[in-house]
Formats: structure tokens, C-alpha cells, sequence
């Protein structure tokens, strides 16, 4: 049974063939934003994203983005620490190629590479709580502290020093 004041619905209005629509819906496909689709994680860097602690995780978000848009073609993260740079969340990773830290600064994200070679060097000190990484060539210092992952900061300095000394003359 049917309530005669209950609306009913409405037929679609009869197409304007001024206006009709001359595609053939049989041959023509909508365009897909999935066609073409990259490799989903071509750096690695969910996966080591997923090493760290979910605070971590959490609090680097954005950090993680910025560091990904810095990423080359064929770079590949293998250790990956979220913490503080220049007094902002940031991602510190240790890649095939480069150290690269990127912040999350508001509206000017602070970035710094360093290049694998004789002269970089890094120093790590910890407490019982967080551990602090300082980075340096012959250019540049950058001091990167607040790390909860204190174990993942100790292998991202092993990293860079065992690339660091493969290259010392």
C-alpha cells in the first residue's frame, strides 16, 4: 500500500538535442585515473616507514611526504628515522645514494642531502627516552634530535658510516 502525499519519484528528464551527448557509451570508456598507475613503493619508503614505532609514524606524516617528493628514480630507502630538524617533524633517510632529511616545515620545507663520501660523517648519542643523530661533510652540519627509535637511529648511523668509509681513499 501506497501513501497518496508520499513524493514519488520523478522520470529523468527527456535529454535537450541541443545538448545530446554523442558519444557511443558501447565503445568509448571513461578515462581512468588508475590507467597508467606507478609502482605503488618504488623508494621503499613505506616499508621503512612501517619499522618504526606507530608514534613515530604518526608524528612524521607529513615530514614522510616531503621526503618522498625529494626521492630520484631508482633511490632506494633502507633506513629511515622520524624525529626533529631545525625545530619541526622530520624524516632522516639513509638511501643507496645520499643521507636526505626533509621537515615539515609550514609553507618552506627545510631539506638537506648529503653525498656518500670520505668526509661525511655522523655522530649519535641516546638517553633512556630519545637519541639525537648529528650529520656532517665539509659543507654542511645538520643535527637531527628527538628520535623515539632509538635502535633505528643506531642502524642509520651504521649505514652511513659503512658507506661513508667504503669510499675514503
Amino acid at each position: 500500500m501506497t501513501d497518496a502525499t508520499a513524493p514519488q519519484p520523478m522520470d529523468a528528464p527527456a535529454p535537450d538535442p541541443d545538448h545530446a551527448d554523442t558519444t557511443d557509451t558501447a565503445t568509448d570508456a571513461m578515462p581512468s585515473a588508475r590507467e597508467g598507475k606507478a609502482e605503488v613503493d618504488p623508494h621503499g619508503l613505506g616499508a621503512a616507514i612501517a619499522k618504526l614505532s606507530t608514534e613515530s609514524q604518526d608524528e612524521g606524516f607529513a615530514a614522510f611526504a616531503v621526503l618522498s617528493a625529494f626521492l630520484a628514480d631508482g633511490e632506494r630507502v633502507d633506513v629511515l628515522v622520524q624525529g626533529r630538524f631545525q625545530g619541526e617533524s622530520a624524516a632522516m633517510a639513509a638511501t643507496n645514494q645520499r643521507v636526505l632529511i626533509a621537515n615539515a616545515r609550514q609553507w618552506r620545507a627545510d631539506v638537506v642531502e648529503f653525498v656518500f663520501g670520505p668526509t661525511l660523517q655522523v655522530q649519535g648519542w641516546q638517553d633512556d627516552q630519545t637519541a639525537a643523530l648529528v650529520v656532517q661533510d665539509d659543507h654542511f652540519t645538520a643535527t637531527f634530535d628527538q628520535i623515539l627509535d632509538r635502535t633505528t637511529a643506531q642502524q642509520l648511523a651504521a649505514v652511513v658510516r659503512a658507506r661513508a668509509e667504503s669510499l675514503a681513499p
